[in-house]
């Protein structure tokens, strides 16, 4: 997971990149039993915002509608899956309102997802460390 910056002006766009890559010398497939378009675009991941004092604020797949269908990706060793996706630093439906100036984190998810590596297929759940960011 990437940021574009580590402070934010009250009101500007936050940018954040999600990636998962094979880093494994053998072919994966990772399978989607749900998924999101947003822009014309496949959306791989799910991200959430949380406040200071802990409280969720804002979750990505909340505010969006899940196109029920698999989507499968094969990725080859080295090959990666990216999504970027803004948050306009609003807490969300139904309620949207400028989340207030103080410190947040962010941290990705792929929900639940489908790998298969050589025919042996496990459900899993990768998550991404959080990043601290900064509204001021």
């Amino acid at each position: 997971m990437k940021l574009d910056k580590a402070e934010y002006k009250l009101g500007e766009n936050v940018t954040i990149r999600l990636s998962v890559k094979n880093i494994d010398n053998k072919t994966i497939t990772l399978t989607w039993y749900e998924y999101y378009m947003y822009d014309n675009a496949l959306m791989y991941f799910d991200f959430y915002i949380i406040d200071a004092n802990g409280t969720l604020v804002y979750q990505w797949t909340k505010d969006h509608a899940a196109l029920q269908a698999v989507l499968k990706r094969t990725l080859s060793p080295g090959e990666q899956l990216t999504s970027v996706y803004p948050w306009y630093q609003l807490n969300g439906y139904p309620n949207e309102a400028q989340v207030p100036a103080g410190t947040y984190t962010v941290r990705g998810s792929t929900r639940k997802v489908g790998l298969t590596v050589e025919d042996q297929t496990a459900a899993i759940t990768l998550e991404t460390p959080t990043v601290t960011f900064i509204i001021k």
